[in-house]
């Protein structure tokens, strides 16, 4: 008798070349799937973190509207109440240069020397005076520098060799490790695998997710100016760009630190040949940014700093004219840029009001954070970037 035996049939050429395409689809779709879950953890905490150094910087900020700064006069001199005002508010502003850098340079340069008019008693004899703000800080900056690179502590060696690459980020860890904020220091909040030294100064940097070092903008009048309408803005006529600078500064509000609205700048006469009207030139709120440049590692901003436009020096920068009858200029550092209604300014070479393409890779001198087309391949690359406060 013979026994039936069906053969068992094998998988042809055909059958396995399609259950190997349809594996590769379903391993792409999973890489992709895995990928973008990554991207957004990454992301998110990027957002966490940048939250959480706001935090602290703004704990920071706080305490200068309290600070007690000397301005009193050498007897037989007393002050006037608004040039008393005045000369805190300029040494505040220094202070917080000297303790809260975002470059090197605000570290090389020592206190600014900040006039003020003082007179007798009976107002006989009037006379100027020089105020600086406290420096310890500043100094004690420059000894951790110097233990950084090996240096001597002089004034002229304790530098040597800390580069400008990436010195927002490295003088943000500064600052993080000189705040304590509930008992808790500023590094706490960091993660250890995102504090490095990507270009080999030996400073350490302040890294986001994607490993690239983190930017910080102590007055970011660019970014809160104009950042959010950048799309806009070259189309814009002079007349637009001048209502929607006033309207960006009726939302942010008046300077915080200039409590007795004393800034030159808010005497207005409203002279068109001075630009002090308050379209053009009262100052206004500005708060602090923390950045990261987001998955393509490019920031597109106005920095200031090497690869993102002409370096700027806050220690060295005069004030704008003083008004009628108060001829002497102050020299101090300078939250705001002066004159962008048209005219010149020392500080800054770029008229937002009048230029026709405000944001070109040519425009090296222009307002902090505002968006810049560093590289000049006409990409907004700032798009992906991730910020502390986003600019309305």
């Amino acid at each position: 008798m013979f026994i039936h035996r069906s053969r068992r049939r094998a998988f042809t050429l055909v059958e396995l070349l399609v259950t190997m395409a349809v594996l590769t689809i379903l391993v792409g779709m999973v890489t992709a799937a895995l990928a973008s879950v990554n991207s957004d953890a990454r992301r998110a905490r990027c957002e966490t973190q940048l939250t959480a150094i706001n935090a602290m910087l703004q704990a920071r900020l706080e305490t200068y509207l309290t600070q007690r700064i000397r301005v009193n006069p050498t007897p037989p001199y007393q002050h006037f109440l608004p040039y008393s005002a005045r000369a805190r508010m300029l040494l505040v502003r220094d202070q917080m240069r000297m303790e809260l850098p975002d470059r090197k340079n605000d570290l090389m340069f020592g206190p600014v020397s900040v006039q003020s008019y003082v007179q007798t008693r009976r107002g006989a004899a009037t006379t100027r005076e020089d105020f600086t703000a406290p420096d310890h800080q500043q100094l004690m900056y420059r000894r951790i520098i110097a233990r950084f690179r090996g240096n001597a502590l002089t004034p002229t060696t304790w530098h040597l060799g800390w580069t400008e690459q990436n010195e927002a980020s490295e003088c943000l860890y500064l600052i993080l490790a000189a705040t304590t904020v509930g008992g808790k220091s500023g590094l706490e909040i960091v993660r250890k695998d995102q504090i490095g030294d990507t270009d080999g100064d030996l400073v350490p940097e302040i890294l986001d997710p994607w490993g690239v070092p983190i930017a910080w903008i102590r007055w970011p009048a660019g970014y809160w100016l104009t950042y959010a309408l950048r799309n806009e803005w070259n189309g814009a006529t002079a007349a637009d760009r001048t209502a929607a600078i006033q309207a960006k500064k009726q939302i942010l509000g008046e300077d915080q630190f200039d409590m007795l609205y004393v800034d030159w700048r808010n005497f207005d006469r409203n002279t068109s040949a001075t630009g002090d009207d308050d379209s053009t030139d009262d100052t206004f709120n500005m708060p602090p940014l923390v950045v990261s440049a987001g998955p393509d590692g490019e920031f597109d901003l106005m920095l200031r700093s090497p690869g993102h436009g002409d370096p700027i020096n806050f220690a060295t920068m005069p004030s704008p004219a003083a008004p009628t009858p108060y001829a002497t200029p102050y020299y101090y550092p300078d939250p705001y840029p002066r004159n962008y209604h048209g005219a010149t300014d020392p500080s800054y070479g770029v008229d937002y009001i009048g230029d026709s393409d405000v944001f070109a890779s040519t425009k090296t001198e222009g307002w902090l954070g505002a968006y810049y087309d560093a590289n000049g391949n006409g990409y907004d690359e700032s798009a992906d970037n991730i910020y502390s406060v986003r600019a309305q």
